[in-house]
């Protein structure tokens, strides 16, 4: 039977492939000997990792001695590697500690919402008001995204830009038919 740190990390792993933009994260790896999670995020020098307090069995019809609760016992926190030079300076790093740290948080939360994550903690974890004001960031980037290769499409002819055009939508539907995220 899976732990709730084998089994988390399973369904981290899952989320990411579905949507790896969603916490700006390679794959989770984990370390059984320190109870912990460790997700390393794409361009930043910056882990994110889950503490747990005890290692449980889990079980979904949660039996006794069980969880049904990947995140029951459990902490994130975020650790930021400075040494290869991702941020120029300490108040680089201080300041997108907190950032990074919301988004993850929202991120974990909005997986549990979705049943992609098995846990009603996280699920609760973050209110309609952070929901809300988390949607209206991510439609604003996906606007400026939008606008940005609209501008990159333009340094090309006509032609090259319907065949990158083509190109994008084909790996949109070829995730849609996948059933991930895009």
């Amino acid at each position: 039977m899976a732990t709730n740190l084998e089994k988390l990390t399973e369904e981290l792993n899952a989320f990411i492939d579905y949507n790896p933009l969603e916490l700006e994260c390679h794959e989770a790896t984990l370390s059984e000997s320190e109870k912990r999670i460790y997700v390393r995020s794409f361009d930043l020098d910056a882990v994110f990792q889950i503490d747990f307090d005890e290692i449980l069995p889990y079980d979904a019809s949660e039996r006794p001695g069980t969880t049904n609760d990947v995140f029951a016992g459990a902490r994130i926190s975020i650790v930021l590697l400075k040494e290869n030079g991702s941020f120029p300076d300490k108040a680089s790093a201080d300041n997108f500690y907190p950032n990074y740290f919301r988004l993850v948080r929202l991120g974990l939360c909005v997986a549990a919402r979705e049943g992609r994550i098995s846990s009603k903690i996280l699920a609760e974890s973050c209110g309609e008001a952070e929901l809300q004001e988390r949607e209206a960031s991510n439609s604003k980037v996906r606007r400026d995204a939008e606008k940005q290769a609209e501008e990159f499409f333009k340094r090309f002819d006509p032609e090259t830009q319907m065949r990158l055009k083509q190109f994008r939508d084909e790996q949109i539907a070829k995730r849609k038919a996948e059933g991930k995220g895009y």
